[in-house]
């Protein structure tokens, strides 16, 4: 190693460049033994600083990085760039309670091993054994850090401990402290409450085990799921009751063992009910197990069943069914409206008879079918249209018409309808009232002779219930008749003037 330190000094002072004696300082790229110059660059200038790499298995010597420097007239790097095989160092003296084999070397090659024993109340730390196999690595650093250090114990996540005292945090091996247990959980030993720091640890080992109960049973019940021997603290265990009694708790294991139960009762049924359906025989409020109970069902549903008093309760029932009634048909007859396949109970349908036929009806579907039905009545059709007075058809006359056909009629000019201007055949009858009434007829004969005038312009003829007033063509109106008369079916008052 010597003879590549010198060699590697030698080869740097021979490159020197004489320019040294001049004013500016000039470094040269350096052969560095066991290493490589990175980069091109073949001068520095002063205060420039080098960039090297040692080879695998090497690593330079010194932390900090060769730099151009001016050394009286000369020009050097400071410190000397130089490559070092890697070894891994040991303290010697070993430590107090630490000691290795082999025990005269404190510089290792990688791959080279160390046996690192520790001496009593003394582990290699993390680790916690008291003789370990350490072996250099390739970086320089050791597998397993060569220092023993005394054993101490840690309160810090100890579980389900209460320390009596947080302080001191780390007790070494050899010191008790004091201790309690979280709720659950109990020391090995109730009696003694002190925990001792050993090479291995807290003891006793666990400081607190978990609370347990024996496996539970009860009169009359079974276990739900995976039966055990024993059970954890707050572990809970759900129990049904057998055939016969009815009732489903859980007991939970605590600190006085299993908590209180519920007795099982001998099951019984409360009283049943079911929709649209009726018990047949004396209804109670409360039956016993296995008892059975007839039911029927409601008018408008259908069935009749019987349940039992179980486990579960009243056994499963036979939904009631609606009743419902077929498509109805009848003779002579139509449906009104939409013609369904089937319909429910008390669902109605209208009929209206055809042609030919008189009846309208609605039937309904009740517990027996359909009821309402009314048979279809022929009808007669009429001859020709009655003739009324001072009146015509509105349209042709026909010599035959239907049941139901109606005709219009129309009056002369001047006279009025009395009624609907329609009659209707019904059954081989006409009916309907109507009549033309006669108007009013006034002229000039009849005004001079009465000595009047019509007070606005007025026609011969008026229509029936009309109002005529009239006006004096000489003097003043005399008698009961008023100026203002009325049409009443073709006959008027005419009023009478007359001049003093």
């Amino acid at each position: 190693m010597t003879y590549f330190y010198f060699l590697g000094f030698f080869t740097l002072c021979l490159k020197m460049d004489t320019s040294l004696q001049q004013e500016e300082i000039i470094c040269t790229a350096p052969e560095i033994a066991n290493g490589e110059v990175l980069g091109q660059i073949q001068e520095y200038k002063e205060h420039q600083f080098l960039e090297f790499q040692c080879d695998h298995l090497f690593t330079r010597v010194g932390a900090r990085s060769s730099k151009c420097t001016k050394q009286g007239v000369r020009a050097e790097w400071s410190p000397t760039p130089l490559c070092e095989l890697i070894a891994c160092k040991l303290q010697l003296p070993a430590l107090k309670g630490t000691s290795f084999e082999p025990a005269y070397r404190s510089t290792f090659q990688p791959g080279d091993q160390v046996t690192v024993n520790c001496g009593e109340k003394h582990w290699i730390f993390s680790h916690q054994p008291v003789s370990v196999v350490t072996t250099c690595k390739e970086d320089g650093e050791w597998t397993i850090r060569p220092v023993c250090q005394e054993v101490t114990c840690s309160k810090q996540g100890v579980p389900h401990v209460s320390w009596r005292s947080r302080w001191p945090q780390t007790v070494k091996s050899g010191e008790t402290t004091r201790y309690r247990c979280e709720t659950g959980y109990r020391r090995i030993d109730d009696r003694d409450d002190r925990a001792t720091c050993t090479q291995d640890g807290w003891h006793p080992n666990p400081l607190c085990q978990v609370k347990t109960c024996p496996q539970p049973g009860y009169p009359n019940a079974d276990i739900v799921g995976i039966d055990l021997e024993e059970y954890g603290y707050e572990d809970q265990v759900e129990f049904i009751c057998n055939n016969g009694y009815e009732g489903r708790f859980t007991v939970t294991c605590g600190d006085n063992g299993w908590s209180r139960y519920l007795q099982c009762r001998v099951k019984t049924c409360p009283q049943p009910g079911y929709p649209n359906a009726d018990i047949v025989g004396i209804d109670l409020e409360e039956y016993g197990y296995e008892d059975q109970v007839e039911f029927i069902c409601n008018n408008g549903y259908e069935g009749r069943f019987t349940v039992t008093c179980g486990d579960n309760g009243w056994s499963r029932y036979l939904q009631c069914r609606v009743k419902t009634c077929p498509q109805p048909g009848y003779p002579n007859a139509d449906v009104v409206g939409i013609d369904l396949e089937e319909y429910r109970y008390e669902d109605q349908v209208e009929f209206i008879c055809n042609n030919g036929y008189e009846g309208r009806f609605t039937v309904t579907c009740g517990d027996n079918g359909w009821s309402g039905y009314l048979q279809c009545r022929e009808v007669l059709g009429c001859g020709t249209a009655p003739i009324i007075a001072d009146g015509d058809l509105k349209y042709a006359r026909k010599s035959n018409n239907s049941h139901n056909e109606m005709v219009e009629y129309m009056c002369q000019a001047y006279y009025t309808m009395e009624g609907e201007p329609y009659k209707t055949c019904v059954n081989g009858v006409w009916t309907g009232h109507l009549r033309c009434i006669q108007p009013c007829t006034v002229n000039e004969d009849d005004n001079r002779r009465h000595n009047i005038t019509f007070k606005y312009n007025g026609s011969t003829y008026f229509t029936h219930d009309e109002i005529i007033e009239f006006s004096c063509t000489r003097g003043i109106p005399v008698g009961s008749a008023s100026l203002r008369q009325r049409c009443n079916s073709g006959v008027i008052v005419l009023p009478t003037c007359q001049e003093f």
